[in-house]
């Protein structure tokens, strides 16, 4: 996403006339629970609720456009490397 979205995709949205998109990304490692809102499978809102969702939300908000920043879990999970992309 990170590469598509201002390589790909934002190339052709501006020859059509159509605004760019921004990406970022936050990701973090957790249990979370799906809850489905409604008695109908096909008509009800699904959402995924818990501790890792709410902390990605929040690392989200901090994140800059074209990044992705992960969570402690995330980090601790993957040895404690840090990962830099170009």
């Amino acid at each position: 996403m990170i590469d598509v979205v201002p390589h790909s995709m934002n190339p052709e949205f501006v020859a059509h006339k159509l605004p760019e998109l921004t990406v970022k990304i936050a990701v973090e490692y957790g249990e979370l629970v799906v809850v489905s809102y409604g008695r109908s499978l096909e008509r009800s809102h699904v959402d995924a609720v818990g501790p890792a969702i709410s902390m990605a939300a929040k690392i989200l908000s901090l994140s800059k456009e074209g990044k992705i920043l992960a969570g402690q879990s995330v980090f601790e999970n993957l040895g404690g490397h840090e990962f830099r992309m170009n």
